[in-house]
């Protein structure tokens, strides 16, 4: 109890808020006596004398209305936001420069900047570059080096400007540093230091400025810096007077005032106005149509909210989707799918295709999958669903019988108590005669529960595996001969003995080991065949899920990572490479066009003139004209001794005046061919020129080459994590599983001393869709199944809600839960849903570009998966790729394979309908390639085991005829195979 004098604790300084308005605290109480009994309030420090007062008070700051301040956290008790202001308040002050908060606090007091968004990035952008005494900074020499420093003093140098107000040089400031490695010094500009990361950012600084200042609750009022922090800082703390509420209200009351004064009203054309002249009318139109346009409210700037756009008017909806399963539940006609079955597909497929290095199986085609799934028959097995599972198993346990995953523990009698068959069927009757006490112990008795009352035993998975362990089969490999499927009979039995798994192993275990039936191996298998397909899923998706735990995956990302690390740097020294062979291009281009002759002669009349000897005298080789010439000269020579004197003078005129054309003529022959000679010298080093740019683009398109398979190989091990295309305004998934991890084509290169994979076995493609899934629950919730009041609102503003927004502009045909899966498959498709999205939104922008950037790839696999499914029909392209593949034969309309019963099927006509079945594995690293290999089979799998391999000989042949090939060592091979 407080004695006389008593001394009440000050009010703490927190910034606790509720509804966002500072809170009263409740008035001390007056004088009280010594011996009184009081109660002081926790985190408040007030002091009640009245017991219900306190308890009235600690139900007001009870309430979920308050706010910390600092980092605005609402819906808090009173007592949350002081904690959680508290906690935000020791991070700042160990986190936050000292020497930064007296610049920083004297520059916001009196601050009239009202948003805080707007004064943080003002004080980021004021003092990022700017450092003050006794700051830690880096120091960031010319070498590169970084050196840890300690402001000491700081220079400031003022603005010039000329005379004509333009700057002569900027404000700046010098710093002298203190070196921490040593006792130097150095001086250095803000340009050449640094803060360590994560001491000035925005984020701190808004929680300093949220912890320091406070603001009024009235328009316009100024920031203050809390009293204690001014009194400390030595902050002036008198507002200044044109920035007091007075002050702001008289300046209102005065612009008020102003407008309605006479001169104003007089503007606007009332009694007592001038009249105003033409051209002050015309101004007045101007500036009242330049008024309202500026009183619209600015066109929204996008991209903005997908479903804050109007809806289109046009009545366009989305491409029709296809579906693998009906949208209410129900089994498909075609293959027993449902729909809660496609997701868990497409995973599974997925995750083998894309670790298939660690699973160790060939790729095989989503349809291939499907069909082994649903496929079933009991005189052929199918080696792809076979080998499937063995791969997936077998990175479980390694050979020396290591679980690499984490499973739910056996009890030890936990089969012995499955086994007690002797249990009493009814409770204990109570004996004659018993008295009170008895009979209530009996009534408790009969209240307790009773053996009976534990699950009843639904299968035998633990009696078939009486003789080995599960983990034991799998350490010694024993799959073949259903091996895998007992393996797989006792891992879902030890996966059901967890909650969670319970309710999807317990309806397969019940079918796989059945009561009725012996608990054998043949059981097992036989059991598998007739296994439900949507009950098959299940299964393979829980060991495949169960897998990607394992220490086999996480070391083989890990490895993966290392190599992408390499791809990379290969990928960076091919860049380099090829800009250093681009600055060379460059540069003989640059030499071509310098080097280019002025007139380009023929290749025969270059090398005439230059083969054509030329003289020391200027005479050259024999020329019909100068040895006509030469004739008449010699006959004038012989008639010079009898003609008389007069004419040999004028013949010695004629001669001379011959000789000198004649020089003439062969000066101007020798000019041209000297000429013609440096045009020819020119055009070969031009020519040159043109080859060694020939030379230099190849090599720039292989490095372009190189890094297009660089990125390809980034792109196929890029397997970490699958990524979406987008998602569209009804937040709609778009998958494309061909972009991460895949083969665009699904085609990989066959095994090293492997047999060879026939292209009879490679479909071209690999899922060749485009997949549509639903909307997850959360984000339906929040954007589609919107509250009344927010969905009142949203059809006022665009007159429909958004729920019948989706069914009118989707189409009847539509998912609406992340466990519903559509797809499309054709290329018209595909573009009227390019051209459906509308990229004025940031969801369908992002879309949209990315199957823009895909759109080619999408088509391509679209046209083949055409071509496989319908060969023979489509589009010339769709002909042209199904004539291209002579593996490909004419398919007839399947028969169905039922998946629940067994009936015996001719093997050559199920191999004819059933691709799946020509399907064989050569990546295990086994002698066959295959993880399963028979030792003992029974006669009906041997003989479809020969059918199979002959029908499989046979096409081979028939494909190898085709194509031309003679190798009749190979057909001989088949055709003895085949007999």
């Amino acid at each position: 109890m407080p004695r006389s004098g008593y001394t009440f604790p000050s009010l703490t300084l927190n910034q606790v808020l509720f509804k966002r308005k500072p809170i009263s605290h409740a008035d001390p109480p007056g004088k009280i006596e010594e011996n009184a009994e009081v109660w002081v309030m926790r985190g408040s420090a007030e002091v009640f004398t009245s017991y219900e007062a306190y308890l009235e008070r600690y139900d007001y700051y009870s309430q979920r209305n308050f706010t910390d301040a600092v980092n605005g956290k609402t819906g808090m008790t009173f007592f949350e936001a002081l904690e959680s202001e508290n906690a935000s308040t020791s991070d700042i002050e160990r986190i936050f420069p000292d020497a930064l908060r007296s610049p920083i606090l004297r520059k916001v007091q009196f601050s009239e900047i009202a948003r805080m968004d707007d004064l943080v990035n003002y004080v980021y952008e004021e003092f990022r570059s700017d450092f003050f005494p006794g700051e830690e900074v880096s120091a960031m020499l010319d070498d590169g080096e970084q050196l840890d420093c300690t402001v000491r003093e700081k220079a400031n140098f003022p603005e010039l400007r000329n005379p004509d107000g333009s700057i002569q040089r900027p404000a700046f400031s010098r710093y002298f540093l203190k070196l921490k490695s040593s006792d130097e010094e150095a001086l250095l500009d803000g340009d050449h230091m640094k803060r360590a990361r994560n001491v000035f950012t925005k984020m701190n600084v808004r929680f300093f400025l949220k912890n320091c200042l406070r603001r009024d609750a009235w328009i316009g009022a100024p920031w203050l810096v809390k009293e204690h922090l001014a009194q400390q800082y030595r902050l002036p703390m008198t507002i200044p007077p044109h920035l007091t509420q007075e002050a702001k209200v008289a300046q209102v009351k005065a612009q008020l005032a102003q407008k309605d004064s006479p001169n104003n009203k007089g503007k606007k054309g009332k009694v007592g106005s001038k009249p105003l002249s033409v051209d002050q009318l015309l101004q007045q139109e101007i500036d009242q149509q330049i008024k309202e346009e500026t009183s619209k409210p600015p066109p929204p700037k996008y991209p903005i909210e997908d479903l804050d756009i109007e809806p289109s008017s046009d009545g366009s909806t989305r491409p029709r989707l296809k579906f693998l399963a009906p949208l209410d539940g129900s089994m498909s006609s075609d293959s027993a799918l449902t729909m809660e079955s496609v997701g868990p597909l497409l995973e599974v497929w997925n995750a083998l295709n894309v670790h298939w290095d660690i699973f160790e199986v060939d790729a095989f085609s989503f349809d291939d999958f499907v069909e082994a799934m649903k496929f079933s028959a009991p005189n052929v097995s199918c080696e792809l669903f076979a080998e499937i599972h063995c791969g997936v198993l077998k990175t479980l346990v390694d050979k020396e019988g290591e679980v690499l995953v984490r499973l739910p523990e056996l009890n030890d009698d936990e089969e012995e108590e499955q086994e007690e068959d002797s249990v009493p069927p009814t409770p204990t009757e109570p004996p004659a005669r018993s008295r009170r006490s008895r009979l209530s112990q009996v009534q408790n008795a009969e209240t307790h529960p009773s053996i009976d009352d534990r699950p009843r035993k639904t299968n035998q998975a633990i009696e078939m595996l009486e003789e080995r362990g599960w983990v034991d089969r799998l350490k010694s490999r024993d799959l073949a001969d259903g091996g895998w499927e007992v393996i797989m009979i006792g891992l879902l039995h030890q996966m059901s003995l967890d909650s969670g798994w319970t309710a999807r192993c317990e309806p397969i275990l019940e079918h796989l080991a059945p009561l009725k039936l012996p608990p054998t191996q043949n059981t097992a298998r036989n059991q598998y065949m007739s296994l439900d397909v949507n009950l098959r899923v299940s299964a393979l998706q829980i060991v495949t899920m169960l897998s990607m735990t394992s220490h086999t995956i996480r070391k083989h990302l890990e490895d993966r990572g290392e190599e992408m690390t390499v791809v990379r740097k290969q990928k960076t020294e091919t860049q380099r490479q090829r800009k250093e062979l681009l600055k060379e291009l460059q540069r003989l281009e640059w030499d071509r066009a310098e080097s280019n002759p002025d007139a380009i002669m023929e290749d025969d009349e270059v090398k005439k003139e230059i083969d054509t000897p030329v003289m020391l005298n200027g005479h050259s080789h024999h020329d019909e004209s100068l040895s006509t010439i030469n004739g008449a000269l010699s006959d004038d020579n012989e008639d010079d001794e009898d003609a008389p004197r007069p004419l040999r003078r004028s013949n010695n005129a004629r001669k001379r005046k011959r000789d000198e054309e004649n020089a003439k003529r062969e000066a101007e022959r020798l000019s041209r061919l000297s000429a013609q000679k440096e045009s020819a010298d020119k055009l070969k080093k031009y020519r040159k020129i043109l080859k060694d740019i020939e030379k230099m683009k190849e090599r720039v398109l292989d490095c372009e080459r190189s890094v297009e398979a660089c990125d390809e190989r980034l792109r196929e091990m890029n397997n970490t994590r699958m990524k979406s295309l987008g998602r569209d305004r009804f937040w709609n998934r778009y998958w494309w599983f061909e972009k991460v991890g895949l083969p665009i084509d699904g085609v990989r290169e066959p095994a090293k001393k492997k047999v060879k994979v026939e292209d009879e076995e490679n479909v071209g493609y690999a899922n060749g869709r485009l997949w549509v899934q639903g909307p997850d629950p959360m984000e339906r919730e929040g954007f589609i199944d919107l509250p009344v009041a927010e969905a009142k609102q949203y059809a006022s503003r665009h007159g429909i809600s958004v729920a019948e927004r989706q069914k009118v502009e989707e189409g009847p045909h539509s998912v609406s839960t992340a466990s519903q899966w559509g797809f499309y498959d054709t290329g018209d498709d595909l573009d009227a849903l390019i051209g459906w999205l509308d990229d004025r939104g940031l969801r369908e922008k992002d879309l949209r570009k990315e199957l823009m950037a895909w759109r080619e790839d999408i088509v391509a696999q679209m046209d083949v998966l055409q071509s496989h499914l319908n060969p023979g029909k489509g589009s010339e392209d769709v002909s042209a790729a199904a004539d291209s593949s002579d593996a490909e034969p004419e398919r007839a309309p399947r028969t169905r394979v039922s998946t629940r019963n067994k009936t015996y099927l001719d093997t050559t006509d199920v191999e004819k309908h059933w691709r799946c079945l020509r399907w064989t594995n050569t990546r295990a690293k086994t002698k066959t390639g295959r993880h399963c290999n028979s030792t003992v089979t029974t006669a009906p799998a041997n003989a479809g085991r020969r059918a199979r391999e002959a029908a499989a000989a046979i096409a081979d042949s028939a494909a190898k005829e085709r194509r031309g090939d003679r190798e009749s060592l190979g057909s001989r091979r088949g055709l003895r195979s085949a007999r």
